[in-house]
């Protein structure tokens, strides 16, 4: 099964995230556009794993992802 997924900053609607090429899941995540502090990699994990499933996460995160 193949997920296509884009994530972007809640901020700036921005699609330049960084992430640590060599980071585990506490890594911080950063937009690229306007430097936002978008939560840990496990974090974007999470939500696109709950998304994959048909769930919504409670909260609001610093990311979204559009599909």
């Amino acid at each position: 099964m193949t997920v296509s997924i884009d994530v972007r900053c809640d901020n700036c609607r921005g699609n330049a995230i960084s992430i640590p090429i060599n980071g585990g899941d506490e890594s911080p995540v950063d937009c690229e556009d306007c430097g936002a502090d978008l939560g840990t990699l496990a974090d974007i994990k999470t939500l696109v794993s709950l998304q994959v499933l048909g769930r919504k996460k409670v909260g609001r995160p610093a990311f979204m992802l559009l599909n």
